[in-house]
C-alpha cells in the first residue's frame, strides 16, 4: 500500500504496514481496525513477551526517534536467536 512503511523482521523486509500478511496476518488487521494491538503467533513467543520494536540507526548515533522508517520489528525469537 502507497504511502507506508515496510515491515521488518529481523532485519528483513517482510511487509509493508497494511497489508494482509504482516506479522500474522488477516486477524491482526481485525484487530488494528478495532484500535487493538497486534499481536504476535504463538510459535513466535516466549512466554508472554511478543514484539520488540528496534532502532535501524541508533538513537546515540542520531538515529530519528519516532520515525517509524527506522524501526524494525522483532519478534522476541528472532531478537532472542532462538530460531
Amino acid at each position: 500500500i502507497a504511502g507506508f512503511p515496510t515491515v521488518f523482521i529481523d532485519g528483513l523486509p517482510v511487509a509493508r504496514m497494511g497489508d494482509a500478511v504482516d506479522c500474522g496476518g488477516v486477524v491482526n488487521m481485525t484487530r488494528m481496525k478495532s484500535s487493538k494491538a497486534s499481536k504476535v503467533r504463538k510459535v513466535d513467543r516466549v512466554g508472554k513477551q511478543g514484539f520488540e520494536l528496534h532502532h535501524i540507526d541508533e538513537v546515540a548515533n542520531r538515529g530519528d526517534v519516532y520515525n517509524v522508517d527506522n524501526l524494525r520489528v522483532n519478534t522476541i525469537l528472532t531478537y532472542t536467536g532462538d530460531l
